[in-house]
């Protein structure tokens, strides 16, 4: 489980100061498939990086499992990251590299004997449907296929929590409906908890037990159901601070 409690994150200008996420409360339960959303420079990045903890909060607490992220030392950060998987807009797959050996590489850092580290990568290259291209470089791939290599990756690790920033942004409808689809087999299979920064409600809102609205830093309330049709996004979705679609979520 992560709870978020009271977040706020303050940077400095030459104009003064900039508050980027203000008083953020959130709770994401095991399992749970989240959406964040919200317009272009509404705090979604900001706090996509506080959760990954890559930004340290200016105040409030940020828990998993029950354990304070959001005061440790480097060291004991580290080890919280493990718990964590990141799936960025821009793939970030090494280009010397198969995909192959770009899942592989998480196994490498962490001194995996190479046996099983080959073992691990071709089992998540499976389950992203990425075997028949293990051996092909990140320049032979097509958009949708350097995603789901990089969902690999996130995953080999075996995190806990998978949290993707923007993954269909770069994508045709019909690549990034796939890779919509590919999300929820994984949160099926593996029970992981899946947390999506997105501009693009109508894609992934079919696979979300939750959408929560971003603006200006803060969580606004409103509807308790979105009204969600192809073509819209986050500007034009109603402002809801959590809501449920689907089953009774």
């Amino acid at each position: 489980m992560i709870e978020v409690r009271n977040l706020s994150v303050t940077f400095l200008s030459p104009s003064g100061e900039v508050e980027a996420l203000c008083d953020v409360s959130l709770t994401i339960s095991d399992g749970e498939i989240v959406a964040i959303c919200g317009p272009s420079g509404a705090g979604k990045t900001t706090l996509l990086r506080c959760l990954s903890m890559l930004q340290p909060p200016s105040s409030g607490r940020i828990l998993v499992d029950g354990e304070d992220v959001s005061s440790r030392s480097a060291g004991d950060l580290s080890q919280a990251r493990r718990k964590i998987g990141m799936v960025f807009q821009g793939f970030n797959l090494l280009r010397s590299r198969t995909a192959l050996q770009n899942v592989m590489l998480p196994l490498e850092i962490r001194k995996v004997p190479r046996k099983e580290a080959i073992q691990k990568a071709e089992e998540y290259l499976e389950l992203v449907h990425m075997s028949h291209r293990r051996d092909f470089y990140p320049e032979d791939l097509s958009g949708g296929e350097k995603q789901r290599v990089s969902i690999a990756r996130a995953l080999v690790t075996e995190p806990r929590v998978l949290i993707l920033d923007e993954p269909t942004s770069a994508l045709d409808p019909e690549t990034a409906a796939s890779i919509v689809q590919s999300l929820k087999e994984i949160n099926r299979a593996r029970n992981i908890t899946i947390l999506v920064v997105t501009h693009q409600i109508d894609v992934l809102a079919p696979i979300c037990d939750r959408i929560t609205y971003l603006r200006n830093g803060r969580l606004t309330e409103g509807t308790e159901k979105p009204e969600v049709g192809f073509g819209k996004t986050a500007s034009s979705a109603p402002s809801a601070t959590t809501v449920a679609v689907g089953g009774d979520a």
